[in-house]
This record gives C-alpha cells, sequence and structure tokens, in this order.
C-alpha cells in the first residue's frame, strides 16, 4: 500500500499513539493509590530519557485515576503539555477507546496513560495483532494507525 501511494503520489497518513502504563504505585493506600517513590523516581528518569529521544507529543490523554494522573502530569510538565482527563482510560471500554483513537487528527502523536489490561487490549486492536503484550507499570508501548 505504502509503494503503491508513493507511485501515485499520494501521502500515507497515520496516527502515532503512545500507551503509557501509569508508573509503579503505592502499595500502602488500597484505594487510588498515588505513585510511590520508587515509581515516580522511575517514571522521571524514562520520561527525561523519552524528551532526550527528541519525540513531539501533539496531546496527552489521563485516566482520572490517581496514579495515571500523576504519571501524565510528569510527562506533561517535561512536554509543556496540559493533562486532559479521559473517563473511559479508567473505565475499560476498549471500544470506546477504540473509536476515540480513530478520531485523533491524522499525523499527530497522542499519549493515553491509563492502566493494565485495557491499554494492552487497545493496543492489540488499534496494531491488529495478536501479540501485544501487557504493560508493567511505567511501561509504554508506541501504536502507529
Amino acid at each position: 500500500l505504502l509503494q503503491t501511494n508513493l507511485r501515485f503520489g499520494k501521502k500515507t497518513m497515520t496516527r502515532t499513539l503512545i500507551l503509557f502504563r501509569h508508573a509503579k504505585a503505592d502499595s500502602a493506600f488500597p484505594d487510588d493509590p498515588p505513585l510511590s517513590e520508587t515509581g515516580r523516581r522511575h517514571h522521571v528518569l524514562n520520561v527525561k530519557n523519552l524528551k532526550e529521544s527528541g519525540l513531539k507529543i501533539d496531546a496527552l490523554f489521563s485516566s482520572p485515576l490517581r496514579r495515571a494522573q500523576e504519571t501524565a502530569e510528569i510527562l506533561g510538565d517535561n512536554f509543556d503539555l496540559e493533562v486532559a482527563l479521559l473517563p473511559e482510560l479508567a473505565e475499560d471500554d476498549v471500544a470506546a477507546l477504540v473509536e476515540l483513537a480513530e478520531q485523533l487528527p491524522e499525523e499527530t502523536t497522542t499519549v493515553f496513560v491509563g492502566h493494565a489490561p485495557t491499554l494492552a487490549e487497545l493496543g492489540r486492536r488499534l496494531s491488529k495483532t495478536h501479540d501485544f503484550v501487557e504493560l508493567a507499570p511505567g511501561q509504554m508501548r508506541i501504536v502507529s494507525f
């Protein structure tokens, strides 16, 4: 398809979605826990490396749960982005998330910060592959579609 589009002078439009699982949460808080100090420290280092890679992020969405919001805020602070809350990221409604992702502007990079297993299932559906693995706390995967 890409070769065909190039031959006829058409540009293939894609969206890039970075699926970011929240960093490690503090298990001392059973209800809506914040990030643990270790999780926060590791995430700050990961985001610093991501920033140094030259990646450009156009939009940042987060689950409204505290651990995801704190993870997203670290990203937002480093990439100078506001965090927009997206309740669907906490509701395990993968079909709604697929629909939202498909409505994102083409040629943009967007981050969704959320939870397992929702992010992995979203990645499977968007990438149309069954080998999209679960994300550990603080891990990310990039999907282009």
